[in-house]
């Protein structure tokens, strides 16, 4: 399975959605269905994968932990000026 904090998913999708548009703009006769289709599947396995990574490892993509930790340790640091 893939990583789910990795942002080529993310770039992929958004990808595939500007080079849609450009072909639209472009009047590419295929161009911005064949992508919209691929998206239609792109999108909601990045939503897949995205909750999967939630489920298996909160910790990982939610950082609250990480920033409450940091900012004890900075608040201890004042106080011990």
């Amino acid at each position: 399975m893939a990583r789910a904090d990795r942002p080529a998913i993310l770039l992929f999708v958004m990808a595939t959605g500007i080079v849609s548009l450009a072909t639209q703009l472009h009047e590419v006769p295929l161009g911005p269905a064949a992508l919209f289709a691929l998206n239609l599947v792109a999108y909601p396995a990045l939503v897949a994968i995205k909750l999967a990574g939630l489920l298996r490892a909160p910790s990982v993509l939610l950082p609250c932990g990480v920033a409450q930790s940091e900012a004890r340790a900075s608040a201890n640091q004042l106080r011990s000026m």
